[in-house]
């Protein structure tokens, strides 16, 4: 992460480590590159690490409402976004300056000062710019932040974005493959309980891999079949450690998040290579018939269960999902509360553990938003 001359995207929920390695980011950042410039856009006051005050700006959108709407506004309102938006024309202006430089100068300053802007919980303010600015000044925005991802790299100039969608349209960038070649794109999931609620989340994490652009189909199959796994492992307290997809390298990957010593919590390793042996082990036997390891054959299986059967049998295991299945069915979107009101021997943490669960066995639908429904 820290060596790559790419844009970096973490899209993780709250509660997920995200924070963490963040400042883990921009302290080994710092000691690699001592003369590079950072700056930050946050939605809130956070403190990162490195960072002067001075390029540390706290967005406020509500000082959106003052944009001039009469005619011939054009220029005021523009000053002011540029106000709200500081460290964004800043650091676009530094990316314009460089890249008319000559190859040699551009690729100096690229080695020895570098420059990162991070844009923190970034979707949030987009929505933010999306619903108030015109069309042509959103564009605008969109436009620097894409020039800086797909051509900044070349002179030292790059983003990190910290945000909790898995949408690339606040990147402004094509929802194709080709992202993959300017940014590298990160996630991580994780949860805990914490009097009793969960806390954390892990279903961002699943919309980043479903996501095609980012994805492959062919690479999907395995890396979901990873995250189940290592999301049962969490559930169970077996797995004490965030698990993270990234995109970097030949091809997408999922797995556990190191310690940030460099190593890898022993127990922790040891249910991931269990994980990743099983699934070896069933890869072997579903597509080229080798035997089990014992060499013995394999007991005969049992018919495959309907899709209807497997259903039921989930449902029947605990009440409250039969009781918000049968809620859901025909509602369309529904939040946690609005489900409690119906299902009412159930707190709302107890309906949302309940949700996240059905979920995870793919009976109910999330889009990452706070609303719920049945999948078709």
């Amino acid at each position: 992460m820290v060596v790559s001359d790419k844009s970096v995207l973490v899209a993780s929920g709250t509660g997920t480590g995200k924070t963490t390695t963040e400042n883990y980011y921009l302290k080994k950042f710092r000691e690699r590159y001592p003369r590079c410039h950072v700056y930050a856009l946050l939605n809130k006051n956070d403190k990162l690490y490195g960072i002067p005050e001075k390029n540390r700006f706290v967005f406020a959108p509500e000082k959106l409402n003052q944009l001039p709407t009469g005619k011939g506004s054009e220029e005021e309102r523009g000053q002011i976004i540029k106000y709200l938006l500081e460290p964004l024309f800043t650091v676009y202006g530094m990316y314009l300056v460089r890249k008319d430089l000559p190859e040699d100068e551009r690729e100096e300053l690229k080695i020895k000062e570098p420059v990162r802007l991070i844009l923190g919980d970034w979707y949030g303010t987009y929505q933010e710019l999306q619903a108030r600015l015109k069309e042509t000044e959103l564009q605008l925005i969109l436009s620097m932040i894409r020039q800086i991802v797909t051509i900044g790299r070349s002179c030292g100039v790059g983003l990190y974005v910290d945000t909790q969608s898995d949408k690339l349209d606040s990147l402004g960038l094509a929802n194709d493959a080709s992202i993959r070649l300017s940014l590298d794109i990160y996630s991580q999931g994780f949860i805990y309980y914490e009097d009793g609620e969960e806390k954390g989340e892990l279903q961002t994490i699943r919309l980043v891999f479903k996501n095609d652009s980012i994805c492959s189909a062919e690479d999907r199959d395995t890396i979901a079949k990873i995250y189940f796994m290592l999301c049962d492992a969490i559930r169970n307290k077996e797995l004490k450690t965030p698990i993270i997809f990234t995109t970097v390298g030949a091809k997408p990957r999922i797995g556990i998040v190191p310690k940030l010593s460099g190593e890898t919590d022993l127990k922790d390793k040891q249910v991931l290579d269990q994980i990743i042996s099983q699934l070896n082990q069933s890869y072997l036997r579903d597509e080229f018939m080798v035997p089990t390891p014992n060499g013995e054959p394999e007991a005969p299986t049992e018919p495959e269960e309907t899709e209807e059967e497997r259903v039921q049998k989930i449902l029947s295991s605990k009440d409250v999902y039969q009781r918000i299945f049968d809620y859901l069915r025909g509602k369309g979107k529904k939040t946690p509360h609005e489900i409690q009101k119906a299902v009412r021997n159930w707190r709302v943490p107890e309906i949302r553990n309940a949700l996240n669960e059905l979920v995870r066995h793919q009976i109910v639908n999330n889009e990452g938003g706070d609303e719920y429904s049945l999948k078709e």
